[in-house]
């Protein structure tokens, strides 16, 4: 699945939650029952922070038998992450100012029932259209991987594209919720989670209906940035330049090595499909490199070394540059990335005329480009 969610591992203190004796500013109140929980277990209530990719603290709560009862502040109704001491992960539910209540079984958290809360209906009602779509992936994706072992590039590239309608179907279902949805908290939310092509073009109309409400969650404002940051970043725009170090330490920019068509590649050494597609870019280097085609990789590393080893591994003769912050990057932040891989082509001018071609579309673009 192309969706991120996020993976929590429980910190033991508990913090950021009004003590539940006390009624002033309580907005929320969950009462627990979970089969299975242990007494005395800490169940803790974060909030995904977008720009660290870590979870904030909201509220805790100490299990009593198999019950708990957790109230406290709500910044806004939004997507929330539940996790509980000692389960690897965590649940998202839909919470909002109101009186809820949790049901379920200790062996199966991802099946908690959340009731008294209409943002977790609307999730609930979107995440299982979209998890319906998902499921034939996973009947897809043994037989990509045996193709992909086996360097079976016909049937690869087929079950390729098949993944890809999969991804585009399930997306299509959520620009579609969302346009007829725009009070649901849940449409920023999962639009981020499941559309990592987004074109502005679409989504700023749909953006500028949601409600007061909607665009007020964390979701939302992320959104707007990132539709803010596409704009600027889409096809027919000037490419902004990106000037970073290479593995050697020596300062390389775009426009210094833009060729008369340029390919932007972003990927990291740890990306298994970048690592599966870069045989294809070597392919399209060696194949066009004499006429005019460059490229210029953006690392999403951390660690130089690994950087080096995969440069050196899968051959990419190219330029390189990195800033060595992972998600942080500011050339992934400066082209709204999201998910690598992702390319951006641009021309002798430094104009994007293409994001996201890969593979034969690559080859069929550049044969046109530089005939």
């Amino acid at each position: 699945m192309k969706n991120i969610f996020l993976l929590i591992v429980l910190a033991i203190a508990i913090s950021g939650c009004t003590n539940i004796s006390k009624k002033t500013n309580q907005n929320f109140k969950i009462n627990g029952n979970i089969k299975g929980l242990e007494d005395g277990k800490k169940i803790l209530l974060f909030a995904r922070n977008y720009q660290t990719e870590q979870a904030d603290s909201v509220c805790a709560a100490v299990a009593k038998g198999e019950s708990f009862v957790m109230a406290g502040n709500l910044p806004q109704a939004d997507i929330y992450y539940l996790g509980i001491e000692g389960k690897e992960g965590a649940i998202e539910l839909g919470l909002e100012k109101s009186d809820m209540t949790l049901k379920g079984d200790i062996t199966d958290l991802q099946n908690l029932i959340l009731s008294g809360s209409k943002v977790q209906d609307d999730f609930k009602i979107l995440t299982n259209k979209v998890q319906a779509i998902y499921a034939t992936e996973k009947t897809i994706y043994p037989y990509l991987e045996k193709a992909q072992q086996e360097n079976n590039k016909k049937v690869a590239d087929s079950l390729g594209k098949e993944m890809e309608s999969i991804y585009t179907k399930a997306g299509d279902e959520v620009k579609k919720y969302a346009t007829e949805h725009p009070s649901s908290i849940a449409a920023p939310y999962m639009i981020l989670n499941t559309i990592f092509d987004l074109d502005p073009n679409e989504f700023k109309p749909i953006y500028d209906k949601f409600t007061d409400e909607v665009k007020a969650t964390q979701a939302g404002k992320v959104l707007k940035e990132k539709l803010a940051v596409l704009s600027k970043t889409g096809v027919g725009n000037m490419a902004s330049d990106i000037k970073g170090l290479d593995p050697d330490g020596k300062e390389i920019s775009l426009m210094q090595v833009k060729g008369k068509v340029t390919l932007i590649d972003f990927w990291a050494s740890w990306c298994g499909p970048c690592r599966k597609e870069n045989p294809n870019v070597v392919k399209m280097y060696n194949k066009y490199h004499s006429k005019g085609f460059n490229i210029l990789s953006v690392s999403l590393d951390e660690k130089i070394d690994n950087w080096k080893a995969a440069i050196m591994k899968d051959g990419l003769t190219w330029n390189h540059v990195s800033d060595l912050k992972g998600w942080h990057s500011e050339f992934a932040t400066m082209y709204g990335i999201q998910a690598i891989p992702q390319t951006i082509l641009i021309d002798a001018e430094g104009k994007i005329i293409a994001r996201n071609v890969m593979g034969e579309d690559l080859d069929e673009m550049l044969n046109d480009l530089l005939k």
